[in-house]
């Protein structure tokens, strides 16, 4: 068993994760999958979580660089955070088209999904900080305790995010996420 094994392993408990969600797949499942005896998965992970945060952590890395580099494009950081929720949204979307992970794999990993996202949080809020401060820094807005309102802010998104998602795609919610950035934006523009 050498590298190749172990992003065989990968590949395929993305797969059917996207498929059956966390909480449906085994890790003999896994090892059917690949061709391998279920004790062939532990010579390269401990545990089940471990394997499957392991199979997601490139697609989530890929989603916030592309979150990134989208809103490093924006010079105006008032127009950065209007847009943040949609390209957050599309992104996302988007990753998991292209996964072919359904709304019921993703209802039933909920809690898989909101740690796997509590890994990437942290860099979500200093994205976010970064805009704020940008716009302090240009005399655009008045923030008292940027961290804190850093760390709301994406905690939000994040889980109206998930609610979008696991909702089949409602415009309703996704309406909802766009206008938590208009409302956010009227209470911390200078007046």
């Amino acid at each position: 068993m050498g590298k190749n094994t172990r992003e065989v392993i990968l590949e395929s408990a993305a797969k059917l994760l996207a498929r059956h969600g966390y909480r449906r797949v085994t890790l003999k499942d896994v090892a059917e999958e690949v061709g391998i005896k279920d004790a062939g998965i532990f010579y390269y992970f401990k545990n089940k979580k471990e394997l499957f945060r392991e199979a997601v952590k490139k697609d989530g890395e890929e989603i916030l660089k592309e979150i990134k580099g989208m809103l490093n494009e924006i010079e105006d950081p008032v127009e950065a955070i209007k847009k943040l929720p949609e390209i957050m949204l599309n992104t996302i979307e988007k990753h998991l088209s292209h996964r072919g992970v359904t709304s019921s794999a993703l209802e039933s990993s909920l809690e898989f999904v909101r740690d796997v996202m509590a890994v990437f949080e942290k860099e979500e809020v200093n994205m976010l900080r970064q805009l704020f401060l940008k716009g302090v820094d240009r005399g655009i807005f008045q923030v008292e305790e940027i961290d804190l309102l850093s760390i709301a802010i994406i905690t939000a998104l994040n889980e109206i995010a998930i609610r979008y998602l696991i909702s089949k795609r409602s415009k309703k919610i996704k309406k909802g996420m766009l206008t938590l950035s208009k409302y956010l934006l009227e209470g911390i523009m200078k007046k």
